[in-house]
């Protein structure tokens, strides 16, 4: 574990970060004008790493890298973890909730998704539009609007009302609601709550697969 920036160095305490020096406060800086890993940015110029991250076509950007294990990033910061995207694998901060990513951009929220190593963390990312049976944390991520602190669960009418990924069943509640599809119990952690995969009965009668408690 290494001393982030702004974090006590020295004697008992932890060595810097990569890209840090321990100051005559002990207190772990920059070396120059240039910012950590994790620091909101604008260009690339202003990173140690030499990459201002951004998601194409929404706000905010912070300073990152390319990465092909998780150690990669911790060597930078312990708070980021390596997860694959898009043709390349980047750097991205830890969060608990949405609020620990809104120094990013206003686009920016909390969601738990794999690491490279496929290994669950709280990210954070850009999550926007999910379908019925993702995972989540908000109802600003879900396409419809609803969150219940696991997956997108909107009320629904009947099974195609939940489209690829999950199913319409009756709740505790009497209310029919979407429930993600699934084929075992790995399917389910990612949701955590200690949800299980599970055979039930949609609202079409039909027998399925769906994580549930």
């Amino acid at each position: 574990m290494c001393a982030n920036n702004g974090q006590a160095c020295g004697g008992a305490n932890p060595a810097c970060c990569q890209g840090l020096t321990c100051n005559g406060q002990g207190v772990c800086a920059s070396p120059d004008n240039r910012k950590p890993i994790g620091s909101a940015c604008t260009m690339n110029a202003e990173c140690l790493t030499g990459l201002c991250l951004s998601v194409p076509g929404y706000s905010g950007m912070y300073c990152s890298t390319a990465c092909n294990m998780s150690t990669t990033c911790q060597q930078l910061s312990p708070d980021f973890w390596c997860i694959a995207g898009q043709g390349a694998n980047f750097c991205q901060p830890n969060c608990n909730t949405s609020a620990d990513c809104q120094a990013i951009g206003p686009d920016w929220s909390c969601d738990n998704i794999p690491d490279i190593e496929g290994l669950l963390h709280g990210v954070c990312g850009v999550f926007k539009n999910l379908p019925e049976g993702y995972e989540c944390k908000d109802n600003a991520q879900c396409a419809n609007g609803t969150c219940n602190g696991a997956f997108c669960s909107a009320a629904c009418i009947n099974d195609a009302a939940c489209g690829q990924y999950a199913k319409c069943l009756l709740t505790q509640d009497q209310s029919y609601r979407c429930f993600p599809n699934c084929n075992n119990n790995n399917n389910c952690a990612v949701y955590g709550l200690g949800l299980t995969c599970k055979a039930a009965t949609s609202r079409d009668n039909a027998t399925v697969m769906i994580c549930s408690n």
